[in-house]
């Protein structure tokens, strides 16, 4: 656990009522809380440091924010030293574990693909031949010198080379790649099963959250290398029948199977729910759900139904009307069915980004959240009207139907709803203007003899997306999935946020001279100025109401 002085909270705490401008030391604290890996730490301690020395300037005559800096110093140098300890350590198993040839394709993936579905994110990198894949997982970023073996692996001419990570989610092995997800999925399926022996759930997802590749075939029992030492039972699996012995008779079916799938198939989407919107104890309801659905794919399905016994007791939907009762799972699943099928529908609407997208946004939010709360009738009286207002979209002879109002208390939500995806649309947006001034300065100087460096030095202007980061889309998040005083806390929160932003884009002299670039005609820091405000007055207005 991180020392409290090196806290965002603890921070905030102590600066209040003192005029700093502290945006980056406050992003070099979350960051510190937030990184799990000793090179991380190191990395945002470097960060606190040198943040913490710049605000030195400001001491003058005050000896609590001196002694304050000199507690922060003190516990940096503490948790540097462990932190590169660790870091030594890690680095030295990694690397007795990446050393070798073809094997790391092999059996040393079969460990690697274990922690995936313990929780762990993986490096990946993709080799895309003509007719298959390879892919190579590793704890750290994989080194370009690693393209050779893939390739020769592969075996057909120069593939396609895609960076990416390896996650569990939705029950299958994800791929999250910087490329197009289409078509990739059943190639790494594919590749996994010739390098592994191993078939498992893949699904790829691309750059653009929209981008999802599925392998279309449902998710089945892993290997036995995946519980225990991949070398050895992968050996074990691969060793041929002896000739002349009888196999045992299959065993007999287990009479709880049955008991077992039919309540999964109802929990497994209460669970995803809990665990999207942040409601209920979300690490114990994450552990949990992995534990029973490891055992029922185990084929130990008593075992199973005891945890979810347990994870019953720890999903929101249980506190409300006993969701335990076959008819209510029968209404989530016919909800969530219908939901399912209406999101298809609503995309294309979606996707325009106008009035009309963000109201149904918002309302099949809305719906998704009366769902958990086992108000059906309310959740499918706001899908009848989505669905009817899709009827008149396709077919407008007739005036669109209203949708329904929101229930009283929700304003809020929908001012967090609203602000999140300006903030977001923000975000995307300066990143394009940033990639357009990249363009420009590079077009125009590609003959000069020093283009290399320029090249390089240019990214720099993306360090501005570091401080206007994504705090506030999951400060947001937090705040539309919580209640009462907690929600005005989270609210209030939200506007520190907006308010350090301001502060940066106002402030920053490197975004000055992006502004000013001389090259192309933009203005990040005035569009940036506009979309905060305007967050802001929402909010605002959200907490008077």
């Amino acid at each position: 656990m991180a020392d409290k002085s090196l806290t965002e909270s603890e921070w905030k705490k102590f600066a209040k009522g003192r005029d700093l401008k502290d945006a980056a030391l406050l992003k070099a604290l979350a960051a510190f809380e937030k990184a799990r890996e000793p090179a991380d730490q190191v990395e945002a301690l470097a960060a606190i440091e040198k943040e913490a020395d710049a605000l030195r300037k400001f001491v003058k005559g005050d000896k609590d924010f001196g002694a304050q800096l000199d507690a922060m110093d003190k516990a940096i140098a503490k948790e540097e030293k462990a932190a590169k300890a660790a870091q030594k350590e890690a680095e030295a198993k990694e690397s007795e574990e990446e050393d070798g040839g073809s094997d790391l394709l092999t059996t040393k993936m079969i460990p690697l693909l274990r922690q995936v579905k313990k929780g762990d994110e993986m490096h990946a990198l993709i080799a895309v031949g003509t007719k298959t894949a390879a892919t190579m997982l590793a704890r750290r970023p994989i080194s370009p010198s690693r393209r050779k073996l893939l390739t020769e692996h592969l075996n057909e001419g120069m593939p396609k080379f895609i960076v990416g990570t390896c996650i569990f989610e939705l029950n299958a092995y994800t791929f999250v790649v910087q490329s197009q997800a289409a078509g990739l999925a059943k190639k790494l399926r594919a590749a996994l099963l010739a390098q592994t022996e191993l078939r498992l759930k893949v699904r790829v997802r691309g750059e653009d959250p929209n981008d999802i590749d599925d392998d279309g075939e449902p998710a089945g029992e892993e290997h036995e290398a995946l519980e225990g030492d991949g070398q050895e039972a992968l050996q074990q699996a691969t060793q041929p029948t002896q000739a002349g012995t009888i196999p045992p008779a299959p065993p007999l079916p287990d009479p709880l199977k049955p008991q077992f799938e039919k309540r999964w198939a109802a929990m497994e989407a209460r669970v995803l729910a809990a665990l999207k919107s942040g409601t209920g104890d979300v690490s114990k309801i994450r552990a949990v759900a992995e534990f029973v659905r490891e055992k029922g794919e185990g084929g130990n399905y008593k075992a199973a139904l005891q945890g979810m016994d347990s994870l019953e007791k720890l999903l929101p939907a249980a506190q409300t009307d006993g969701a335990t009762a076959p008819t209510g799972d029968d209404r989530g699943a016919a909800f969530n069915a219908r939901l399912a099928a209406l999101m298809v529908r609503a995309k294309p609407v979606i996707a325009e980004g106008d009035e009309i997208a963000i109201e149904t946004r918002l309302h099949l939010s809305e719906a998704g959240v009366e769902a958990r709360k086992k108000d059906f009738e309310l959740a499918n009286a706001m899908l009848d009207a989505i669905e009817d207002m899709l009827d008149d979209l396709e077919d407008p002879e007739e005036p669109l139907p209203e949708l329904p109002p929101p229930k009283p208390g929700a304003g809020s939500r929908i001012a967090f709803a609203q602000s999140r995806l300006d903030w977001d649309n923000t975000r995307k947006q300066v990143q394009a203007e940033l990639r357009r001034v990249e363009q420009a300065v590079l077009a125009e100087c590609k003959t000069e003899p020093d283009f290399a460096t320029i090249a390089r030095n240019i990214r720099e202007i993306y360090s501005i997306l570091e401080v206007l980061d994504e705090r506030l889309i999951d400060k947001l998040d937090e705040a539309y999935s919580a209640d009462g005083a907690r929600r005005r806390d989270l609210q209030q929160e939200a506007r520190e946020i907006v308010g350090e932003y301001l502060d940066y884009a106002r402030s920053e002299e490197l975004l000055r001279h992006i502004d000013d670039n001389g090259f192309v005609d933009v203005a990040i820091g005035a569009e940036l100025d506009r979309s905060l405000k305007q967050i802001d007055a929402r909010l605002r207005e959200a907490v008077a109401a």
